[in-house]
């Protein structure tokens, strides 16, 4: 708050008699001001994983005005010279605007003279493009100060004095209605408004003769004189906004102690083309950027009551915004002290100016029709004259085709065949139609069967490779032959760009297929969890390797997830402990230091399908990582390193349901642990025999995995591949800002390729049939059966 600037009537009321006025305006002036080395850590931001803070006063806090303005007072009231206090009477400073007034030229120059002075003593500059000087006319606080008076600035009654004349009875009603709403502030308001009401009246046809446009001006002249109140610093501001599909429309006002309300000023003005392109949400905001900028004088350091009509901004604040244009507005406006507050539309007068800004009537030739039309850019229709080409030239082939020539035949001979055949078919322009239906009037060109493929083909490409059905309806409309609908479903289906384009839409499965282990250490899953935030010791992911059978993890933390530091974790913390695993799985680690290492240890090394971490149960694993973590390290997310111990002995000491016994029990041969026994004692039991342990958690394993086969059978059919089939390949790819491409654009499936292997029923080994190169193994849920055209016409 600026509760030491004057009131505003005094400030206006020290021009009187002064004949001269010069306006001075600041380089960047805040940025001219210095901040304590104790308050800059206040200012810190964080760009590009770097902290920096400002060492001057920062744009866009709602204190920086403050801080400016006891800057400029203090640089220009150092003494330096004996009638400094005479010179600076004339200088007047309100928010950052600096306005210098004399009597006489003489004067006048002097008093510059003084304070171009103190400006270089402080090391501050001036902007000298923005700087006005020896001018007879001002303007000033929302006034225009001239040595003769002073006057109200227009610009803040343009909005009502320019509004555009009315086009039909709903502008003049939205018109009268805005007076009506402030007819305390014209004189003879009923009797100025009433040849107005009487073009409302119902049966009167809509005309706006020269009389009616002469009563128009004489409404919005009458608010000239009482309109505009001025402002009062001691009581808060309102800020009434709003926006439209055509511009933007504002009101600034107060509250008096008799609840009347009391405009400053009103603008509007219409939207730009890029404007006219902005969501809801953008223009109602715009309205308020632009709404501040206007009365940036009156409102800046004060409290701003906002009444929008669109409920969505009184989030603005208090939200995460992803739209970068609401970013950049919002920053703007945190100099100002806005509280917004939602009122019901038909409670904002406002919006009837936003919706007749000033300018309106000057764009009413542009275009500014909310329909869509669609036109084919001239690269496209020459493609398209092609397509037309070629109907022309199948066309020309009727009589290549033996069943259309004989049906000319009869038509161009006299015989008894000629009425019955007359019926079904006509020739128009040496050209074969027929009909469906004896009463109908639509006849469809006869297509030789000889070019049925190739009309189907253009069809289809013509009308942006369509459907099925959608390429029927479009054939069977104006085109007849034999087959049409098994033929074009034959095309669409076997179409190349299609295949890789679109998306399947019956799902691909395979077959359920539970890889089992008998006993522990026999098929051992491990994976990589992270990267995660730098920790203690600066580790950054976790090794996890997992025993399928007794499901017992090992957790160890390390710093990069390279080949050499995993294959020492595996080798030295895990084999060297619990043993030789017969199989190691992985889905990433195919590294020839980790394949040779563990191969010479006695491990057999083999990798999950590409892109299929469903098959690797670590996963499941992981899953329960990232729940634990989130549970003890949602506050402080660097401190995940602590508790990575802990949790690998809760997950090796809670019973899995998939063997009915803990990890520990099974692959440490531990008694089960309750934390019940460390304060009671039990009466002493038997050994449980390890041996029935291990058969019964086989067999647990064996049961629910067969539950789980038989729940995957319900869902649907599996699908299968033989050796030397041609399928797609799903593609992965990525989003590049440097490439200019996005990942939507790229096509779903590449290939075709060739089938050489089958593993384990959906796994299958591709190869590249153009450089004969193993292209990977894949599940059969990333695969696409390859559909080539077959010549064959249905009849």
């Amino acid at each position: 708050m600026r509760d030491s600037s004057p009131p505003l009537d005094e400030v206006l009321a020290r021009f009187g008699g002064k004949a001269m006025f010069s306006s001075l305006d600041f380089t960047s002036g805040y940025w001219q001001v210095s901040l304590h080395r104790d308050v800059r850590k206040y200012t810190a931001f964080v760009y590009d994983g770097r902290t920096y803070q400002f060492c001057v006063v920062p744009f866009g806090l709602n204190i920086s005005n403050t801080a400016f303005q006891q800057a400029l007072e203090s640089v220009l009231s150092n003494q330096t010279e004996v009638d400094v206090d005479e010179a600076l009477d004339d200088l007047h400073i309100y928010v950052d605007d600096v306005l210098v007034s004399s009597t006489s030229f003489n004067d006048h120059l002097c008093r510059l003279r003084l304070l171009f002075k103190k400006i270089a003593v402080s090391g501050m500059t001036l902007k000298f493009s923005k700087c006005k000087f020896f001018r007879d006319k001002t303007k000033f606080l929302g006034h225009i100060i001239t040595p003769s008076g002073m006057s109200m600035d227009p610009s803040k009654l343009q909005a009502v004095h320019d509004f555009p004349v009315p086009r039909n009875k709903k502008d003049l009603q939205s018109f009268i209605g805005f007076c009506n709403f402030y007819r305390k502030f014209a004189d003879h308001h009923a009797s100025l408004i009433g040849p107005l009401i009487n073009l409302l009246k119902k049966g009167v046809p809509w005309q706006f003769t020269e009389n009616d446009l002469s009563n128009f001006n004489s409404v919005k002249s009458a608010f000239t004189e009482r309109f505009l109140a001025h402002p009062d610093f001691n009581s808060d501001f309102y800020l009434q906004t709003d926006a439209s599909n055509l511009g933007l429309g504002d009101e600034l006002f107060q509250i008096n102690t008799s609840s009347e309300r009391q405009t400053i000023g009103f603008v509007s003005r219409t939207l730009n083309s890029a404007e006219e392109n902005y969501t809801v949400t953008e223009l109602e905001l715009l309205s308020i950027v632009f709404a501040c900028n206007k009365f940036r004088v009156f409102i800046l350091g004060y409290p701003i009551h906002v009444l929008t009509d669109h409920q969505a901004l009184t989030f603005l604040f208090r939200c995460r915004l992803r739209n970068a244009r609401l970013t950049r507005w919002t920053l703007v406006l945190q100099e100002f002290d806005l509280r917004i507050q939602h009122i019901s539309g038909p409670s904002n007068i406002t919006d009837v100016l936003s919706r007749n800004p000033i300018g309106r009537d000057a764009t009413a030739g542009q275009y500014r029709s909310p329909y869509i039309f669609i036109t084919t850019p001239s690269k496209l229709f020459s493609e398209h004259q092609s397509h037309i080409q070629a109907f022309n030239h199948i066309l020309s082939e009727q009589r290549r085709d033996e069943r259309i020539r004989k049906v000319i035949d009869v038509l161009s001979g006299s015989s008894w065949v000629l009425t019955a055949i007359t019926a079904r078919y006509c020739m128009y322009r040496d050209i074969l139609f027929y009909r469906r239906h004896l009463s109908s009037d639509k006849w469809l060109v006869c297509v030789p069967l000889h070019r049925v493929n190739e009309l189907i083909t253009k069809f289809h490409i013509h009308f942006g490779h369509v459907g099925p059905k959608k390429c029927i309806s479009a054939i069977r409309d104006v085109c007849f032959f034999r087959g049409l609908s098994g033929n074009v479903r034959r095309i669409v289906k076997s179409c190349d760009l299609c295949q890789r384009a679109k998306f399947s839409t019956v799902r691909t499965e395979g077959e359920m297929q539970n890889v089992l282990a008998t006993a522990p250490l026999q098929r051992v899953c491990v994976d990589l969890y992270g990267p995660l935030p730098s920790g203690w010791n600066h580790v950054k992911y976790i090794f996890v390797v997992l025993d399928c059978f007794s499901r017992f993890v090992r957790l160890f933390p390390i710093k990069r997830s390279t080949a050499v530091v995993v294959t020492h974790r595996m080798i030295n913390d895990y084999v060297a402990i619990h043993g030789t695993p017969k199989t190691v799985v992985s889905d990433q680690f195919v590294s020839r230091v980790w394949q040779a290492r563990l191969t010479a240890i006695g491990a057999s090394v083999t990798t999950t399908s590409v892109y299929h971490p469903q098959s690797n149960p670590s996963e499941r694993v992981m899953r329960e990582l990232g729940r634990l973590f989130r549970t003890y390290c949602h506050q402080n997310h660097t401190e995940w390193p602590r508790y990575v111990k802990y949790i690998e002995w809760v997950l090796n000491h809670t019973v899995y349901e998939a063997t009915g016994f803990t990890p520990s029990e099974i692959f440490l041969k531990e008694d089960r642990y309750s934390p019940i026994y460390e304060a009671v004692e039990c009466p002493p039991k038997p050994a449980d025999d390890y041996t029935v342990k291990l058969t019964m958690a086989a067999e647990v394993q064996r049961t629910k995995a067969e539950e789980r086969r038989i729940r995957h059978d319900r869902q649907g059919k599996p699908t299968k591949f033989s050796i030397g089939d041609e399928v797609l390949v799903r593609t992965h790819n990525s989003s590049s800002a440097v490439d200019r491409q996005i990942k939507k654009f790229f096509m779903l499936y590449e290939g075709p390729y060739n089938i050489i292997e089958v593993k384990n029923h959906n796994a299958y080994v591709l190869n590249d049939p153009v450089t004969n190169q193993v292209r990977g193994t894949f599940n059969v849920i990333f695969l696409r059966k390859y559909v080539r055209l077959k010549t064959t016409i249905a009849q």
